[in-house]
């Protein structure tokens, strides 16, 4: 018997938190960060290694969000707010990655770097600036 939705969420979510504790210590090595943001965004939006073949955050967001629906369309919609009118899932899921990270390293970004994060390249960009100038 497989695991349920949320025995996968509690899961991902430990493995996110040591990708988390890695990129800290890795600092300003951006290619590490790079390879562990990578990991950290596979196991926050659940997509396994074949379906991290794009380094655009917001495709990588979207797929997520298929995957759930495709999946676990029943359970998925049960956690859906509509308190976000007109933002869509897969947006909101973005958002949400990008500031589960800033809290998880202790770190933040102004709003225009915010917006203009959209490759994991960016984010590594954006994480290794912060972290470096601590």
């Amino acid at each position: 018997m497989g695991e349920s939705l949320k025995e996968t969420i509690a899961r991902s979510n430990e493995l996110a938190y040591t990708c988390l504790e890695q990129i800290a210590q890795a600092g300003c090595d951006r290619d590490a960060v790079h390879a562990l943001l990578k990991a950290y965004i596979g196991y926050k939006f659940l997509l396994a290694d074949d379906e991290m073949g794009s380094e655009d955050i917001a495709a990588l967001s979207k797929a997520s969000v298929d995957k759930l629906l495709a999946n676990h369309r029943k359970e998925a919609l049960q956690d859906v707010s509509s308190v976000c009118a007109g933002a869509s899932s897969a947006s909101t899921k973005k958002v949400l990655l990008i500031m589960a990270l800033q809290k998880g390293l202790g770190i933040r970004f102004d709003a225009r770097a915010s917006g203009a994060v959209k490759t994991i390249d960016d984010l590594a960009r954006e994480v290794c600036a912060r972290i470096c100038d601590r």
